[in-house]
């Protein structure tokens, strides 16, 4: 009865430790929204939102993310230039030129690229208006 007691505490305790590893500092801070898990998580700081352009129904939104794995942070920025009624969105290719992103499955569920900046143009909208972009 004294090993099954022990084992089972020392399964408790690696339990426990664990879920106290795999939690970091945005989790539970009011000014970080989860946005994706991408090998490690990404967040988006609500206080980084900039609304560039309002224009209906042309807009510019931009935002500042922050990716951890638990042992390091990347932070990175996001600007998204979209149109309400077409649902189309832009963003900036590596030599700084405004390309249309190509979001052909609406339920790719964050796989690719193009899941990845749907995830990061409703995060934005969200955090902005309250309501997402896409509607899905």
């Amino acid at each position: 009865m004294k090993k099954i007691f022990t084992a089972l505490t020392v399964a408790l305790i690696v339990t426990f430790t664990a879920n106290l590893c795999a939690a970091n500092r945005y989790d539970n801070d009011p000014n970080y929204v989860f946005v994706t898990a991408a090998q490690g998580s990404i967040y988006l700081s609500t206080r980084s939102i900039d609304v560039q352009e309002y224009n209906p129904p042309h807009y510019q939104i931009a935002g500042t993310f922050v990716w951890t794995n638990g042992e390091r942070e990347d932070w990175f920025s996001v600007a998204i230039r979209y149109n309400w009624y077409t649902k189309e969105t832009f963003s900036r290719d590596k030599n700084g030129y405004w390309q249309k992103d190509e979001i052909a499955n609406p339920n790719d569920g964050g796989l690719g690229a193009s899941g990845r900046e749907r995830k990061f143009v409703d995060a934005l909208f969200r955090a902005a208006y309250g309501m997402d972009f896409y509607g899905y």
